[in-house]
This record gives structure tokens, C-alpha cells and sequence, in this order.
């Protein structure tokens, strides 16, 4: 009623097909304004061509980098008629690298099984495992000795930490063959129709993407793929995430010294760790602990970014400089606690002490 121009539950059937839409499910908008003058405009132009050459241009637009070089050059063309200076900033990537993002895009279950049994074996998996058991082990610690807690928010933080869900090197559904197969059941590939193969792997990726919500148990925690250099803490699961493609040389090797596991991934598995705990330094966070020496805590180190020489504003980058930090004092606590269980590999003819290979 507040935006009659569009036949709303047939525009929602067609675009989340084939998820069933109908008229009594609850849908949030956050945006009445933006829709009812949307509206309007259609209704406007609704005798008009214009709306019919919007959606072509946008069609092509769309899907014109699966085309070849002549549909990049119109469409460079058109941008630049469009969007002046800034549309001939739109240069298209390397085909090359289309390819490659498509196809990691498309296909990312079957390629991360793939990359994961190739680089993540079991021997390093166990070993990330351990060394984050120990930077948790390491923070609790820590946790002791915080003066600002008191121990009421002190007991409840290890409660977090021992609640944390840790995802080391991928998401274990990925390694289950028969699910990754139902993703691709009516996809159909074929070697020389390039242009199809896109569209085809459009349909699925955005059925696969609006069925996913249905599923009372989705597996498909994960932000990032498998094979990426991005670890990070998901608040909404509680969970910190570390793909396999982390645990890669300069972060880590079985093979590596402890110093220099510790030094590198071990300080962005600690960095992580410490996400979870944004809301005690956040103003009202932690309203039972000692917030006057909370608050010298934090001007400290505030004025420790601050003095570097740098535009920094030290309480803008506040959380980040916490965690990293932190990170870095945690990880390296994790790594003298290691030193005392496991002997240390050394590394010969380097002049460096196992402190220094750590840094």
C-alpha cells in the first residue's frame, strides 16, 4: 500500500526463488522512505523506456566481464559516458584474475577440500590446536593479574574464554563430499560455452545462498574461504576463525622453531582471542570493576600510540592497539609456558637467541 508501483510478492517469489514467499511471512524493512519513493519514480516512468534500458544496462553491466574483450570495451565506453572521470577509473581486472575469482567464487567447497587436504594436514592441524590451547592457558593467566577486575568479572572472563569456539583451518562440512555434492546437483558445466558457465553458476551460488537461512543447523559459519590469509573473532558465534591459509611459512611450519610459531601466528591467534573482550574496556562495559584504573590503563596506552610520531589518534585505533598489544604479550607468556614442556629447535648459524627469533 505505502509503495504500490511494484508487485511486491511477485518480485520477492522471482528474486528468491526457489525459497517459498507468500503473503503472511514477516519481512523487515529498513527503509520505508527509500521504497516509497522508489515508487514513485516508477510510477512516474512507468509509460516511459526508461526503467526497460536501466535494468539492460544494468543486465550488461552485470554480466558483461564473462564476455570478451570487445563487451569490455563497450562497457568502459558506457561508463564513461555514464559516470565521466570516475567511469574511466572502471578498468576490468586481468582475465586471468576474473577467471580465478569466479572459479573460487563458484566452486569454493570443492576447491577448499582440495587446497586443505594439500596444505593442512592432520600433524599441523594438532599442532595449531596446542599452541592455541596454550595462548588461552596464557591469557588466564593474565587474567590474574589484571588490577582493574574484580573477581567476579575475572572468573566470568576465563568462563568466556573456556566457552570460545575455535575453527582452525577450515569448516568441517567441506570435508564431507556427498554435502559439498548436493551444492552443485543441477549445475551442468560445459567446456565451450564460458558466458553459460557463468550464468549457470550465477542461478546456483543465489539458490544455494537464499536456501542456506531455511537450514535450522547451517554450517556455513565461515566468513572467509579456507585457503585465505584472514583470521578473525565472529561475535555473534563467539567464535574465532583461522583458515588454513594461515598456517602457511612466514606464520607457521611444523618444521619452524616454537619462537618463531609463536612470534608470528601465535600473536594473531592471541591478537583474535582478545576480541572477545572489547566490552570490558568499552565506556559501561564493565561497571563492577576499578574503572579509575581501568581508565590509567587505557590513557597509557593511548599515549604510547600516540607518541610514535604518526597521525595516530590513540583512542580512534583503541581496540586494535589493545589486541595487538596484548597479542603480543599473551603470545609470547604462551611461548616461555611452551619452552618449559617442549624442547626447542634451534636454528643453526643464525646468531639469534630463541627471545630474539620470537620478535
Amino acid at each position: 500500500e505505502k509503495a504500490p508501483a511494484i508487485d511486491w510478492l511477485s518480485c520477492l517469489q522471482a528474486v528468491f526463488h526457489p525459497m517459498p514467499m507468500n503473503l503472511s511471512q514477516p519481512i523487515v524493512v529498513h527503509d520505508m522512505d527509500y521504497l516509497r519513493g522508489m515508487s514513485q519514480l516508477i510510477q512516474q516512468w512507468h509509460n516511459e523506456r526508461v526503467l526497460h534500458i536501466y535494468m539492460i544496462v544494468c543486465l550488461v553491466g552485470n554480466l558483461s566481464p564473462a564476455l570478451d574483450s570487445q563487451f569490455q570495451d563497450a562497457r568502459l565506453e558506457l561508463s564513461e559516458i555514464l559516470y565521466g572521470q570516475m567511469g574511466s577509473r572502471m578498468v576490468p581486472a586481468e582475465r586471468w584474475r576474473k577467471c580465478l575469482t569466479d572459479t573460487s567464487t563458484f566452486f569454493e567447497p570443492v576447491l577448499g577440500q582440495m587446497i586443505v587436504q594439500e596444505i593442512f594436514p592432520q600433524q599441523t592441524k594438532k599442532l595449531a590446536e596446542q599452541m592455541f590451547s596454550e595462548i588461552q592457558d596464557a591469557l588466564c593467566d593474565q587474567l590474574d593479574r589484571v588490577e582493574w577486575m574484580d573477581e567476579r568479572t575475572r572468573q566470568g572472563a576465563k568462563a568466556r574464554v573456556s566457552r570460545l569456539q575455535v575453527e582452525l583451518g577450515y569448516p568441517a562440512h567441506i570435508l564431507q563430499t556427498d554435502k559439498v555434492n548436493l551444492e552443485y546437483t543441477n549445475l551442468e558445466i560445459k567446456e565451450d560455452t564460458f558466458f553459460l558457465n557463468v550464468v549457470a553458476c550465477l542461478k546456483i551460488l543465489r539458490e544455494n545462498s537464499y536456501l542456506k537461512p531455511l537450514q535450522h543447523h547451517s554450517q556455513d559459519k565461515w566468513h572467509v574461504s579456507p585457503w585465505s590469509v584472514h583470521s578473525y573473532y565472529s561475535i555473534r558465534h563467539h567464535m574465532v576463525v583461522f583458515p588454513a591459509g594461515m598456517f602457511r611459512s612466514p606464520f607457521f611450519h611444523v618444521e619452524f622453531p616454537s619462537a618463531v610459531n609463536f612470534g608470528a601466528i601465535g600473536v594473531f591467534m592471541a591478537h583474535e582471542l582478545l576480541h572477545a573482550f572489547y566490552g570490558y574496556v568499552l565506556p559501561g562495559g564493565c561497571p563492577t570493576c576499578n574503572r579509575s584504573a581501568l581508565q590509567k590503563s587505557i590513557d597509557c596506552l593511548v599515549g604510547q600510540y600516540e607518541s610514535y610520531g604518526f597521525e595516530v589518534n590513540g583512542t580512534s585505533t583503541l581496540l586494535e592497539n589493545t589486541a595487538d598489544t596484548g597479542g603480543l604479550a599473551i603470545a609470547y607468556q604462551a611461548y616461555k609456558n611452551w619452552q618449559k614442556k617442549h624442547k626447542e629447535k634451534d636454528l643453526p648459524e643464525i646468531g639469534l637467541s630463541h627471545d630474539q627469533l620470537f620478535y
